[in-house]
């Protein structure tokens, strides 16, 4: 028997336009609760406004996102980020002095770590 898996965030139909350059046109996506996924392709395809609108960087021209059935998508970064939707960026740069491991936890201290993670650590806190 297959047990369904519960979606943890939806992106229904979502368009993002910057003076007619359209960055995401009509995209629908579902990331259910125990699964793994990558985003992945060229260069313009819209990997970066994706995660943008996701996050709450940009707010998307059409459509909706959801988180646990609720809408994500008119929240502020940092709204979305406490409910463990949270990103980093390419230029990241790491605290030398701590383990890979309290690296990550460092999110922890905001409230943003992925549900995906929160119960996967065990070390101290920051």
């Amino acid at each position: 028997m297959i047990r369904e898996t519960v979606a943890l965030a939806e992106l229904e139909n979502v368009s993002c336009y910057f003076r007619g350059v359209h960055a995401l046109d009509g995209v629908s996506m579902t990331v259910r609760n125990g699964t793994v996924h990558g985003l992945i392709g060229p260069n313009g395809a819209g990997k970066p406004p994706w995660i943008n609108v996701l996050t709450g960087f940009y707010r998307p021209t059409g459509g909706r996102v959801l988180l646990d059935g609720r809408r994500l998508d008119r929240d502020r970064p940092f709204r979305i980020a406490r409910r463990g939707v949270a990103r980093t960026f390419q230029n990241i740069r790491l605290f030398g002095s701590l383990s890979a491991i309290d690296n990550v936890l460092v999110a922890r201290r905001h409230g943003a770590l992925p549900r995906s993670l929160a119960g996967s650590f065990s070390g101290r806190l920051l």
